[in-house]
């Protein structure tokens, strides 16, 4: 019997994890290089501004307010290893966060599910620097949930 109910508990984790990641897709918001500058605005910084930044912020608000949790959203900010140096690339990638984040507050969303935004510069690419296409994705803020037990 006991065989029987772990592969049960098994299972249902793996569906679960399965349902959880094909809901939840978020898009990340894609910068112009060197952008936002001090005191910048996400339309003139983000990449497709109209046509992509938006629509995908929209869509990524929606999704996380449908979620039944009590999971927060921090919107962490990125940098390519080329468009800056050092601190330089930390203070660069908090303005990305900290933009989007304006963005949501200023467009309806709670501001009791929003940790504070945070840059961790070029730490974190999601594609090569040695390329240009490459260089523009890791330019980026994006959406990570953090559940209850992992809030501070």
């Amino acid at each position: 019997m006991k065989a029987k109910h772990a592969v049960f508990i098994l299972f249902s984790a793996l569906v679960c994890v399965h349902v959880h990641a094909t809901t939840l897709d978020f898009k990340n918001v894609y910068f112009k290089a060197g952008q936002p500058i001090a005191g910048g605005n996400l339309s003139d910084s983000a990449v497709k501004f109209n046509d992509y930044a938006v629509p995908a912020l929209n869509a990524n608000a929606s999704t996380f307010l449908s979620l039944k949790s009590n999971a927060k959203v921090k919107i962490v900010g990125f940098t390519d290893d080329k468009e800056c140096q050092g601190d330089g690339c930390n203070a660069l990638s908090l303005r990305r966060a900290q933009l989007v984040n304006a963005w949501l507050l200023s467009h309806g969303f709670p501001a009791e599910r929003l940790l504070a935004p945070e840059g961790h510069g070029s730490s974190d690419p999601i594609d090569t620097n040695a390329t240009a296409d490459g260089q523009q994705r890791n330019r980026r803020a994006e959406f990570q949930i953090i559940e209850p037990s992992e809030q501070p």
